[in-house]
């Protein structure tokens, strides 16, 4: 495991083993899965639309909140990190 895995894999956002299938038991993995699958499928237009939902997600299970600059705030980081984004591109691949 990375740095990189060790700091996002625990809060669910995007793990390394947790995000193997839909069941996974933290309800944010299971939604990356869903996400990554939606993306796959073509239910969203871009990967920058499908990590923005996933911030959403995190956002909303995690810290009950909802904000559109943060979440669009948050997944510009993310996609800026190259490690980070490394990560993202991982689970954007995981998809069956």
């Amino acid at each position: 495991m990375d740095r990189t895995e060790s700091l996002v894999g625990p809060s669910g956002l995007v793990g390394s083993s947790n995000v193997q299938g839909p069941q996974a038991a933290d309800p944010v993995a299971s939604q990356a899965v869903a996400i990554a699958r939606k993306l796959k499928n073509g239910g969203f237009k871009s990967k920058e639309e499908a990590t923005q939902a996933l911030v959403a997600e995190v956002l909303k299970e995690k810290l009950r909140m909802k904000s559109s600059s943060l979440t669009t705030k948050i997944a510009d980081a993310l996609q800026d990190d190259p490690r980070l984004n490394q990560v993202l591109e991982r689970l954007w691949s995981k998809a069956e």
